[in-house]
């Protein structure tokens, strides 16, 4: 009908056809498997004989799709135990006992053992390897979460310390372009590195704001920061190919080393300081504009723990070594799924289906 003047549109073909589309959810039920087993007497020698169950389901009264979704849920998602089991009985109609769910976790953090091996087996090989720290709690004991990855997957790795030799431990192999912050813990290390000059432009912000002859030092430093940022973004955008990139940084080089020796003769004892350290360690500022592979900051090993992080302060870490096992490898299965473009659920339940028959499971790595 048309609005205007009343007349009849029903046989009037249309020119353009406007789509609406409602996305909405059907009805989640969970499906139910029974399998009956017989208890029948041998009729030579009267012994009563029970049947099995398959052995990929007796080990457990839940299926690989229940296991999938509670690690997700709990290593993923990051949600308590008691939401993951609040939301499996809401969504699903299954009451799942709190003391059940670690032994699922385990099931689940054993079926992800061979995929968790094939991405530390890539550690060696990288050409460019990032790498970051955060803190972990198991019980009482403080630990350490390492990140190492590429854009093609990352692993987490948690120890019980922060030093060298930890590093070398979770590094083991590697020789290629580490990518990392300023901190001493990959200090070791002597082959081509990238400092983060996101961590960089911070301390000279720290610089400028204690005023005086720190801010005399600072404040450039923070605007060549701006003009190094600018030309990055330039090149991210395909404006100026990674040869004229390295070209315009060559004066940004230049005047940031020009203050930060001036700094080291500033009054300021921590100004003073910092700078000295920095001009240590000024050519691993620039190993972006030698490799295009390279990245300026270590922006994807800090975004990638963030989830670790943010699992610490909510569930106080783990309460066992087999919960930090499965934290760290579920962490890794989703990261590298994600950065692979793969649906973790589905990763997750395949795996865990594999596992539970005693077959080989599907790698993480490996193309769908």
């Amino acid at each position: 009908m048309c609005p205007c003047c009343g007349n009849d549109l029903s046989n009037v073909a249309g020119t353009i056809c406007q789509r609406h589309q409602v996305i909405d959810l059907p009805k989640i039920e969970a499906s139910i498997t029974e399998h009956q087993v017989e208890l029948v007497t041998c009729p030579t020698c009267r012994k009563q004989v029970r049947g099995e169950v398959p052995a990929h389901a007796a080990s457990s009264n839940f299926g690989p799709g229940v296991m999938a979704l509670l690690a997700n849920l709990i290593g993923r998602c990051r949600m308590s135990r008691r939401d993951a089991q609040w939301i499996i009985k809401d969504l699903l109609g299954i009451d799942i006992g709190l003391g059940t769910l670690p032994r699922l976790e385990g099931i689940v953090s054993d079926s992800l053992g061979p995929s968790y091996q094939e991405v530390k087996s890539q550690i060696p090989v990288a050409r460019v390897l990032g790498v970051d720290d955060s803190a972990w709690k198991e019980r009482k004991a403080y630990k350490v979460a390492f990140i190492a990855n590429t854009p093609g997957w990352a692993i987490f790795q948690i120890e019980d310390k922060k030093d060298h030799e930890t590093a070398k431990l979770v590094l083991e192999g590697f020789w290629q372009k580490l990518v990392s912050d300023r901190g001493s813990t990959y200090s070791f290390y002597k082959g081509p590195r990238q400092t983060c000059l996101a961590h960089v432009d911070r301390h000279f912000l720290c610089i400028a704001s204690r005023g005086g002859d720190s801010r005399l030092v600072g404040r450039p430093l923070l605007d060549a920061m701006d003009e190094l940022w600018s030309i990055w973004k330039r090149y991210q955008k395909d404006e100026i190919d990674f040869e004229k990139m390295g070209l315009e940084m060559i004066p940004v080089q230049a005047k940031i080393y020009g203050r930060l020796l001036a700094g080291t003769l500033v009054d300021h004892s921590k100004t003073a300081k910092t700078c000295k350290n920095f001009l240590e360690v000024f050519d691993t500022f620039w190993e972006f504009t030698r490799d295009p592979e390279v990245p300026p900051t270590n922006n994807s090993s800090e975004q990638a723990l963030r989830p670790v992080v943010r699992s610490r302060k909510t569930s106080f870490g783990s309460q066992s070594e087999l919960g930090t096992t499965f934290i760290a490898r579920i962490m890794t299965a989703a990261e590298t799924c994600r950065r692979q473009g793969k649906n973790l659920y589905r990763f997750l339940k395949a795996t865990v289906e594999a596992h539970l028959r005693g077959i080989s499971a599907p790698l993480i790595l490996a193309p769908d």
